[in-house]
């Protein structure tokens, strides 16, 4: 059964200070060349709490297409990655690669984190 329309993938990290939840939105359409891998394919939300004052932020984030992967032609693999600023002067980046198959079906086999100075790493990744 052929997949059609865009995939929508929860993902939940937890994290000492904040919960993170993120939803990622990618397109259906299966690839051939892969393209870039700075290519835009979407963008994802991200709703971080903060246990310690209760604020909410809301983030836009980029998904950049990482190509196709070498285990088949039916698989495409997702870099997606996050910012976050957890403290006033520090960012938390937030990646996790997805493998989305050709019917639509995800899996998230890696995550890791990645802590950098705020002035590092600007807001290039969110806006």
């Amino acid at each position: 059964m052929a997949f059609t329309g865009s995939l929508l993938l929860a993902v939940l990290l937890l994290v000492p200070v904040s919960a993170v939840r993120l939803l990622v939105d990618v397109p259906s359409s299966g690839g051939g060349d892969g393209g870039s891998d700075s290519e835009k394919i979407g963008s994802w939300a991200v709703t971080m709490h903060n246990r310690e004052d209760g604020a909410t932020q809301l983030r836009f984030c980029e998904v950049t297409k990482a190509g196709l992967r070498s285990n088949g032609p039916s698989s495409q693999t997702y870099t997606l990655s996050i910012v976050v600023s957890t403290t006033r002067n520090r960012l938390e980046i937030y990646r996790a690669v997805v493998i989305v198959n050709n019917y639509g079906e995800p899996t998230v086999f890696q995550s890791f984190r990645h802590i950098k100075n705020l002035e590092d790493a600007s807001s290039k990744y969110c806006t």
